[in-house]
């Protein structure tokens, strides 16, 4: 049940971490961002899987009707599984929450989106891998390609995850 081949997760994979229904609207990034930034990730080999609680399931399932081959785990997984799949993932983007930071502190490299005006060198996740942070004054502005670029320079994209 730790291993990603439980979610049917076989070959590369990110995870995507999107914030649910408790946070604000205008503070999170548009379900058509996640959808574009799931067949991009797919462009390049990596399986999208989106993860988060119940509240995220709105857009997990937004992005596997939008992309079939995107992986669905919202409200599937367990805390202690969600960490066993970042180990073992590519890299993890998401937006400033709580899961975010569990999935950082496992060791992948990450982008993470925050609004502007956090205090980001107190809220900033850590973990044994670069983050890379993205912010707005609306984080609608940030597209998917910017998101895709920040992956690359946190080192997404290499052979094997650091962690």
């Amino acid at each position: 049940m730790l291993e990603p081949e439980y979610f049917g997760l076989n070959g590369p994979y990110a995870l995507l971490a999107p914030a649910g229904e408790e946070v604000k609207q205008n503070l999170r990034w548009p379900r058509e961002r996640w959808a574009s930034l799931a067949e991009a990730l797919l462009a390049q080999g990596v399986t999208p899987a989106i993860v988060g609680g119940p509240s995220a399931r709105e857009i997990g399932r937004h992005v596997a009707s939008a992309v079939s081959e995107a992986r669905d785990l919202t409200g599937k997984a367990k805390l202690v599984q969600l960490a066993g799949l970042a180990r073992r993932t590519r890299f993890v983007f998401g937006e400033e929450t709580d899961l975010l930071h569990l999935l950082v502190a496992a060791g992948p490299p990450a982008a993470a989106l925050f609004p502007d005006g956090d205090p980001l060198e107190l809220k900033a996740p850590r973990g044994a891998s670069p983050v890379v942070l993205l912010h707005a004054p609306v984080l609608a502005q940030l597209t998917a390609s910017e998101a895709l670029q920040a992956m690359r320079v946190a080192g997404g994209f290499e052979e094997s995850p650091r962690a």
